[in-house]
C-alpha cells in the first residue's frame, strides 16, 4: 500500500492504481479488515485526484458498508475519514445537501476523537462549499478552522484558510478586508519560509489592482 501512496504523491496514477488494487486483493484474501478499509480509502482518493468520481464514490461506499451503521462511532478515525471523503465526492458532484450532511457527521466523529486538525480541515471544506452561495457562513467556518488550527502550530494550514478568507472578501469587493488577509498570509509565509504561498498572495494583490482598474500596478505584481 505504501508503494501506491508513493506513486500517488508522484502523480503516477496508473502505477498507484495497480499497487492499490494489489493491496486490496491481498487484504481481502487475508481478512485484514482495518487494512482493507485503509486501502479502499486510499483508492477513493486516487480516483478523486484523477477525476473519476463514480469509482471514487463506489470505493468509499464500500468502506462505509464495511464499517457498518451500528459501528460508526467505534470505527473512529477510519469512519470519520470515510464520511469526509464521501462529502468531498458529493461536493465535486454538486450534491450539496448530502455533502453538508456527511461533512457535519465527519466533524462529529473527529470531535469525538479530539482531533482538532481534522476538525479544522472539515470546517474549511464546509467554508469552501459555502463560499459562493452563502459567504457569511463560509466566513464563519474558516474563522472556526483558524481557531482549531492556530497559526503558531499549523502555519501552512493557516495560510490556506486565510487565503480563502481573502478570496471571499475579494468576491464581495471588500478590498480593505481582502488586503488585510492577504497581508497576513504574506507575513506568515515570510516568517515560516512557506515559499509556495508568496506567488499566490501577489496574484491576489494583482487581482485587486485589476478590479480597481489600476492596470499599471497590477502588472507590477
Amino acid at each position: 500500500m505504501e508503494l501506491a501512496r508513493w506513486q500517488q504523491n508522484r502523480t503516477a496514477y496508473r502505477s498507484a492504481t495497480f499497487y492499490i488494487e494489489k493491496a486490496i486483493g491481498y487484504f481481502d484474501r487475508k481478512k485484514m479488515r482495518s487494512e482493507l478499509i485503509a486501502a479502499k480509502l486510499l483508492q477513493s482518493g486516487i480516483f478523486m485526484e484523477t477525476g473519476e468520481l463514480q469509482p471514487a464514490q463506489e470505493a468509499v461506499v464500500d468502506v462505509i458498508r464495511m464499517i457498518g451503521s451500528d459501528q460508526k462511532e467505534a470505527a473512529g478515525l477510519q469512519a470519520a475519514m470515510a464520511y469526509r471523503m464521501s462529502a468531498n465526492i458529493y461536493s465535486d458532484l454538486n450534491i450539496k445537501d448530502k455533502a453538508i450532511a456527511d461533512y457535519r457527521y465527519a466533524y462529529h466523529l473527529f470531535k469525538g476523537l479530539n482531533d482538532s486538525l481534522n476538525m479544522a480541515t472539515t470546517y474549511a471544506n464546509l467554508g469552501l462549499l459555502y463560499r459562493k452561495s452563502i459567504p457569511d457562513t463560509a466566513r464563519w467556518y474558516y474563522d472556526q478552522a483558524l481557531l482549531l488550527a492556530p497559526i503558531d502550530r499549523y502555519p501552512q494550514r493557516s495560510v490556506i484558510y486565510l487565503f480563502n478568507r481573502a478570496n471571499i472578501e475579494l468576491d464581495a469587493r471588500r478590498m480593505d478586508m481582502a488586503r488585510l488577509f492577504y497581508d497576513s498570509v504574506l507575513a506568515i509565509c515570510v516568517k515560516h519560509g512557506i515559499k509556495t504561498g508568496i506567488p499566490r498572495v501577489y496574484s491576489g494583490y494583482a487581482t485587486m489592482e485589476d478590479i480597481a482598474t489600476r492596470y499599471d500596478q497590477a502588472i507590477k505584481y
